[in-house]
């Protein structure tokens, strides 16, 4: 039980925050200070994280701060222990498709930190950034400004069955923390988001966070 309750505490949503931002510059030495400006937590999260991470090998002291050297197993135990995001879904149907949805995303998209937040999740961040396999389902995060601008752009209506779209409204804003632009205007959650979102999906997404892993993490193969 106090292993499971350290866990998630580890992952939990502002602590990952922090181990987001290790993991993006596995060469970089961090100090105390500069993950907690890069992960907008306090410096008192960021030391309690920092413990317990010495405790697990997964961090190395070195001067002038510490440095990532277990990536592997940090991902390999998050992957576990991860809960989907705390989220307002609505699941709805729009009449765009294929090049045409596109276009209208390149619209709406976006990841500003003061003002809209909408970018695609899942398959539809896969599609972008490692493609494996069609999916006849879009999904996307976003905060509340980028969900509703999103239902409007697209005309999203209520739908019983056939949904094609799904929009996760979420607080929590360090999943939108290395979302990248994968083409002009087409905004995606980071590949660890995306890995992490498709390994706890059904089989299929398993089988494409595989693939996507090939591509931006080798080492964990």
């Amino acid at each position: 039980k106090s292993e499971a309750r350290s866990l998630r505490s580890i992952f939990s949503p502002k602590a990952s925050a922090i181990l987001r931002a290790l993991i993006s510059d596995l060469n970089k030495t961090w100090r105390v200070v500069e993950l907690a400006e890069v992960a907008q937590v306090s410096l008192g999260h960021v030391s309690n994280v920092r413990k317990a991470l010495l405790e697990r090998e997964w961090i190395e002291e070195r001067e002038g701060g510490v440095v990532l050297i277990n990536p592997k197993a940090l991902i390999e135990t998050w992957r576990e222990n991860y809960r989907s995001p705390t989220a307002q879904t609505k699941r709805g149907y729009t009449i765009y498709h294929g090049s045409q949805l596109d276009d209208e995303l390149r619209r709406v998209l976006r990841n500003d930190p003061d003002g809209v937040r909408a970018v695609c999740s899942m398959q539809s961040a896969a599609k972008w950034l490692a493609p494996y396999g069609r999916s006849g389902t879009n999904t996307f995060y976003a905060n509340e400004l980028g969900a509703e601008i999103l239902i409007e752009t697209l005309s999203i209506s209520e739908a019983t069955k056939g949904a094609n779209i799904v929009v996760k409204t979420v607080k929590d804003d360090s999943l939108f923390i290395g979302a990248i632009e994968t083409v002009s205007g087409v905004f995606c959650t980071s590949p660890l988001q995306t890995y992490l979102d498709l390994w706890n999906g059904n089989e299929r997404d398993k089988e494409s966070a595989k693939f996507l892993a090939e591509e931006y993490f080798p080492w964990l193969q």
